[in-house]
C-alpha cells in the first residue's frame, strides 16, 4: 500500500510541476472511481487539496488570458498613435500563454499589431510628408523671390525646426539628406550670415561717419576687426591702423 501511495503521489506531484491540471484532475478523479479506499490516505488528500488550488489557480490564469486578448481586440480597434502600438505590444508581453491555442492566439495578436504599426506608420508618414513637401514649396517660392527678410526666414526655420520635432515620423524622413533638420541647419546659416552683414554695414557706416575723427575713426575701426577678425576687410583696416 505504501509503495502505490508513493506511486500516486509522485504521479499527481509531475503532473502539477506540468502545470497539467486537467490531467492531474482526471488522475484525481480515475483514483476516485478505482481505489476510493485512498482517498482516505492523508498524503493523498493533501494532494487532492493542491490539485483543488492549481485548478482555481488555472482557472484565474485563464481569466486573466482571456481578458488580456480581448483587451488587445478592443486596442487593435481604436489604436492611432504609435504609444498605442507600444501599450499593445505590452499587453501582449503579459500573456501568459500554457496550451497551443493560447499560443496561437497570442501569435494572431502579434501580427495584427504589427499590420496595425504599419498602418499607421503610413498614415503617419504621409501626412508628414504632406506638410513638409508644402513647406519646402513656400520657402523655394520665397527663395525665388529674393528672400532675405530676417523674420520671414526665422519663420521658416521655426515650421521646420516643429517639424523635425514630430511625433511617430520614420527617422529616415526627418534627418535625411534634404529633411527638415538639414533645412534648419541651412537656414540658422543663412540667417546667422544675414545678422552678420547687417552687423557689417552698421560697423562699416560707423567707420564712414567717424572719417575725419581720427579717435573715433581708429575706435570704429577696431570694433570691426574685433567683430570680425577673419573678413579680408580687417586685414585692410588693420594696416590702416598701423
Amino acid at each position: 500500500e505504501n509503495e502505490a501511495i508513493a506511486e500516486h503521489m509522485s504521479a499527481l506531484t509531475a503532473l502539477l510541476d506540468r502545470h497539467d491540471v486537467e490531467a492531474a484532475e482526471a488522475y484525481a478523479d480515475t483514483l476516485q472511481k478505482e481505489q476510493p479506499d485512498m482517498l482516505q490516505v492523508p498524503q493523498i488528500q493533501a494532494m487532492l487539496v493542491l490539485v483543488g488550488r492549481a485548478r482555481q489557480d488555472e482557472d484565474s490564469r485563464q481569466k486573466l488570458f482571456s481578458d488580456g486578448r480581448q483587451a488587445i481586440e478592443s486596442g487593435l480597434t481604436t489604436a492611432s498613435r504609435m504609444a498605442d502600438i507600444a501599450n499593445l505590444r505590452s499587453q501582449l508581453d503579459a500573456l501568459n500563454p500554457k496550451n497551443e491555442a493560447e499560443s496561437r492566439d497570442v501569435e494572431r495578436l502579434g501580427n495584427e499589431i504589427g499590420k496595425k504599426h504599419e498602418r499607421i506608420q503610413k498614415l503617419v508618414d504621409d501626412a508628414f510628408t504632406a506638410n513638409f513637401q508644402k513647406a519646402v514649396e513656400e520657402y523655394h517660392s520665397a527663395e525665388t523671390g529674393g528672400l532675405t527678410d530676417v523674420r520671414v526666414l526665422e519663420d521658416f526655420r521655426q515650421r521646420f525646426r516643429d517639424l523635425s520635432n514630430a511625433e511617430d515620423v520614420s527617422p529616415e524622413l526627418i534627418a535625411g539628406s534634404s529633411g527638415p533638420k538639414d533645412l534648419v541647419a541651412r537656414l540658422d546659416a543663412r540667417i546667422s550670415e544675414l545678422n552678420d552683414q547687417a552687423i557689417q554695414g552698421q560697423l562699416i557706416q560707423g567707420i564712414t561717419n567717424s572719417v575725419g575723427a581720427l579717435p573715433n575713426y581708429r575706435t570704429a575701426i577696431d570694433t570691426y576687426v574685433k567683430q570680425f577678425p577673419k573678413h579680408p576687410l580687417s586685414l585692410h583696416f588693420q594696416n590702416l591702423l598701423q
